[in-house]
């Protein structure tokens, strides 16, 4: 598995600007208890990823971005791709009306856009020392997740959160950041019916390819429990690069 590419180091932070695109940026200023910035709205490209993407969203949205591309070498994933797999999420702290997602389009190409009002849950955070603009460290295994038919979309988001993330704190030992977003509701037609998207985040690929379990017996609870609250045949996962293209 080749290593993460990065980009070269920017000289700061371009400044937060209104878009006609965009809802005020003052939803886009609302800060955590913590001071991070709060980034509640998600989209995700399936299809072929345009090079000028991170132009783009710096040109049109407004106030933080956060950028995952997946530039990576994919042959570890457990849980797919395939042809419903984004090829890039965009995590912003404004909402996309219908006319930036059509402004998009020609952008976008092959790729169709689909975005998400979501609750974001940061449950393990790294100690970020590095520019905007700049690829972070490592590799993120991002999964875009459906319920199991044996259970409903809030039922499966409420497990999620409530009883899996402290099993998966513990068991995936070398994780960095681990991040939970539960899909509130779908701004765009057509969405798929994902209910949340999952991202573990290793400072490496050596962390990410040997310490992903702690222990065989943490592998098979993980495999158990994920069981409960996942339906992994319609489930899907990229391996992706982070930026932060505007903090």
């Amino acid at each position: 598995m080749r290593a993460p590419r990065h980009s070269p180091p920017t000289t700061g932070a371009e400044p937060a600007r209104s878009s006609p695109g965009c809802l005020s940026p003052r939803v886009a200023q609302a800060r955590s208890p913590n001071g991070r910035a709060e980034l509640p709205y998600l989209t995700a490209l399936i299809g072929e990823r345009p090079n000028d993407l991170a132009s783009w969203l710096l040109e049109e949205v407004a106030g933080p971005i956060r950028l995952l591309e997946a530039d990576l070498d994919q042959s570890l994933l457990p849980l797919g791709p395939h042809d419903q797999t984004p090829s890039a999420l965009v995590e912003t702290g404004t909402a996309w009306d219908t006319d930036a997602l059509q402004r998009l389009g020609p952008v976008a190409r092959a790729a169709k856009a689909f975005s998400f009002r979501s609750t974001h849950r940061q449950v393990k955070a790294y100690d970020r020392d590095w520019p905007d603009g700049e690829a972070s460290a490592g590799v993120v295994q991002v999964s875009f997740m459906r319920a199991p038919e044996s259970m409903d979309a809030a039922g499966a988001a409420a497990y999620w959160v409530e009883h899996h993330a402290p099993l998966a704190v513990r068991v995936h030992v070398g994780l960095w950041r681990y991040a939970q977003n539960v899909l509130d509701e779908a701004i765009t037609v057509g969405a798929p019916g994902w209910y949340g998207v999952a991202e573990l985040h290793f400072a490496s690929w050596a962390d990410f390819e040997t310490k992903f379990y702690d222990s065989d017996d943490g592998r098979d609870a993980i495999f158990a429990d994920v069981a409960r609250f996942l339906d992994v045949r319609r489930s899907t996962s990229a391996l992706m690069t982070e930026r932060i293209l505007r903090s």
